[in-house]
């Protein structure tokens, strides 16, 4: 197994997939490397079979492509599927349902975070709307500014 300098941690029982928040984003990851258990997904998607990709990328072996496997599976076996749902990457609103679903999150405090986020989100376009408001006038000749 690969040593790795700053703490990572394991997302399946062999240790061989892990999330670092510094590497890739966060995303899941074989152990001591950059390899993504998404980029091993994608290559299996295309055709290449388990024992290829160790040839291709020789910093992950055959067993680290079978813990990306298996995590997908998890994955996979742990997404709940609500009939109407669109199929892709979940978007902010999804994610708040189904926080709201588990109970992770109230009602009331997602409406309220998302109420303070869009008054802030209006302050800040009135800013750069008076900021850009500005910048013509001062670019523009007095004369030419209707009154």
């Amino acid at each position: 197994m690969r040593e790795v300098d700053r703490p990572q941690f394991a997302v399946d029982e062999t240790g061989r997939i892990v999330v670092d928040p510094q590497t890739r984003f966060g995303k899941p990851i074989v152990a001591g490397t950059r390899i993504g258990v998404s980029d091993i997904m994608n290559y299996l998607a295309g055709g290449m079979s388990v024992d290829e990709i160790p040839t291709e990328f020789p910093q992950v072996d055959r067993e680290d492509v079978l813990a990306a496997l298996r995590y997908a599976a998890d994955i996979a076996d742990a997404q709940r599927v609500t009939p109407g749902y669109r199929v892709g990457k979940p978007d902010l609103c999804d994610l708040i349902d189904q926080m709201v679903l588990d109970e992770e999150l109230d009602v009331a405090e997602v409406e309220g975070v998302l109420r303070r986020r869009l008054e802030e989100g209006r302050e800040a376009d009135a800013g750069k709307r008076a900021a850009a408001r500005a910048e013509r006038e001062a670019a523009t000749p007095a004369e030419a500014v209707p009154a």
